[in-house]
């Protein structure tokens, strides 16, 4: 993520507990971060913080990225890990892409024995989270 950051205008806030470790391929958790960035950066005001966080808790050790874009509509959610699938079609043609990032991530996440969801973030914006069942 520090590597990440001269390369996006917002600010980019980091929240990561120590000493937390899971088991996956170091390059495609890489890869999943980065997309994550990458797309909280195309999808949020360039003057919004985007904030990546890692946490345990009892049950699961939490990756994620939230941005403070226009949010993605709840029936939308899971459509977006689609490949080629774009919000907002009239808007996403101003924002460059293929519309396959998030369906990578969902297969790295997937070959990485975790799951992603999406959830709002308050007041506005997006939630994109890796979670690892202990």
């Amino acid at each position: 993520a520090e590597h990440y950051q001269p390369s996006i205008d917002q600010p980019l806030t980091l929240a990561i507990d120590p000493n937390i470790h899971v088991q996956g391929n170091a390059e495609m958790l890489q890869q999943i971060v980065v997309a994550l960035l990458d797309n909280a950066h195309k999808y949020s005001p360039h003057d919004q913080p985007i904030t990546l966080s890692l946490h345990q808790t009892d049950q699961a050790v939490e990756l994620a990225v939230a941005d403070h874009g226009e949010g993605i509509p709840d029936d939308q959610k899971q459509a977006v890990f689609q490949r080629f699938y774009r919000v907002d079609q009239s808007r996403s043609q101003a924002i460059e892409g293929s519309g396959l990032g998030l369906a990578i991530v969902q297969q790295l996440v997937t070959l990485n024995q975790a799951t992603i969801k999406i959830t709002d973030n308050q007041p506005s914006g997006s939630v994109f989270t890796v979670s690892w069942q202990l």
